[in-house]
């Protein structure tokens, strides 16, 4: 089978070669492992963003068309053949065409493919991102009214589509708008990568971590803060950010800022971004517990998963899929005001018995969501779907 492959995510060409971020660049391999052949449809990164690719993809049946970096989310729905108007050639050879999303040109390449089958792969919630965000109120109805005429397109596809929901959210959501919603999980973790720590002692001082985007709606201004806490209740931690943010300079104010006024500047670092891989897990495996609060709106973050790998405990606020995912496998708090996130966390620094209970839950769970797994389970959906068409 040969299948096509869009998506929002950008890459970088050079030396003739495509680079990708990591963490997406080891889900397209795990494609190649089960397709004839991949072709990626991919649109050329920002200068802004290069320091995040390094995953070269070379395998053999392996191709990528390079399509236009993106503007205006209003200008790839409107103006779709700025983007791709020679999708009827590049895509020619391929059986079907799996859309990554909900993205603004998803509508325009399921046309242009037509007759031939396309695939939605759901993982996120623009409209509930748009509900949620920090926008004056007249913004804040614009975008929604924007999304609203998008996932209106969106839903026509899924009609006569088969839809792979990475969330029970979504998959609730298509499974009365598709002839056939599945299932599966997006992850960055291979069988070789969960790790079994032998021993349930803590660091001295104990490490916390964060890994991922490292936003506002992340939480980590609460977290510090949190830390802050913990410190003046006799409590000896530090934090580590791990990742990247699209307003680098900025966060790492706000960050130094709120280290400062909570007196813990000696005990909170920014890492920055690491490759997902071995390195990445190499900073979980240091750490004892993962801590992500995020405000409103989260689908699910992969990086629960990869602390989850490694040993780490974890503490994470009930939001979007986190508690259908973990539940069992972390303290799951109600709030990410500080107070809670340092209960939580102060919990588990003095009960091995839950962290313990928890590590081997979270075992049991990563076992079912490697990439050999989920990755063979999209195929055969797909396959079984294009095969009974």
């Amino acid at each position: 089978m040969n299948l096509g492959f869009y998506s929002q995510i950008t890459g970088l060409e050079k030396h003739g070669a495509l680079y990708l971020p990591a963490y997406f660049g080891m889900f397209i391999e795990s494609l190649t492992d089960y397709l004839d052949h991949v072709r990626l449809f991919v649109h050329q990164a920002e200068s802004s963003e290069q320091d995040i690719f390094d995953s070269r993809i070379s395998r053999s049946n392996f191709d990528y068309i390079l399509l236009p970096s993106r503007k205006s989310f209003p200008h790839q729905y409107f103006l779709p053949d700025y983007y791709i108007s020679d999708f009827k050639n590049d895509s020619a050879d391929l059986d079907v065409m799996l859309l990554r999303g909900p993205t603004p040109l998803t509508p325009a390449i399921a046309k242009k493919f037509a007759p031939k089958p396309s695939v939605l792969m759901i993982v996120g919630d623009q409209l509930t991102g748009a509900r949620t965000s920090d926008q004056p109120l007249w913004r804040k109805q614009l975008i929604m009214a924007y999304w609203k005429l998008v996932y209106a397109s969106i839903h026509k596809i899924a009609k006569k589509s088969l839809v792979i929901a990475n969330s029970e959210k979504q998959f609730s959501r298509y499974k009365p708008l598709s002839k056939k919603v599945v299932q599966t999980r997006t992850t960055t973790l291979r069988l070789e990568n969960i790790r079994i720590r032998e021993n349930n002692e803590l660091h001295s001082p104990v490490r916390l971590i964060f890994s991922g985007r490292i936003e506002l709606e992340k939480g980590i201004l609460e977290i510090i803060k949190a830390v802050g806490l913990l410190v003046k209740e006799g409590e000896d931690v530090v934090l580590e950010f791990v990742g990247w943010s699209q307003k680098p300079d900025l966060i790492q104010e706000k960050i130094n800022q709120t280290a400062l006024e909570n007196g813990v500047e000696e005990r909170v670092r920014v890492t920055g971004y690491v490759p997902a891989g071995k390195e990445l897990f190499d900073r979980y495996a240091a750490s004892d517990i993962f801590v992500i609060a995020s405000l409103d709106f989260e689908g699910f973050p992969r990086s629960i998963w990869e602390a989850l790998a490694q040993g780490v405990s974890v503490v994470a606020t009930k939001v979007g899929s986190i508690p259908d995912f973990i539940d069992g496998a972390g303290e799951l708090i109600d709030s990410s005001e500080p107070t809670a996130i340092a209960a939580a966390i102060k919990k588990l620094i003095h009960d091995p018995e839950a962290r313990a209970n928890y590590r081997e839950k979270g075992y049991s769970i990563v076992q079912e969501i490697t990439l050999e797994k989920q990755t063979k389970k999209m195929v055969d959906e797909i396959a079984q779907w294009i095969n009974g068409k």
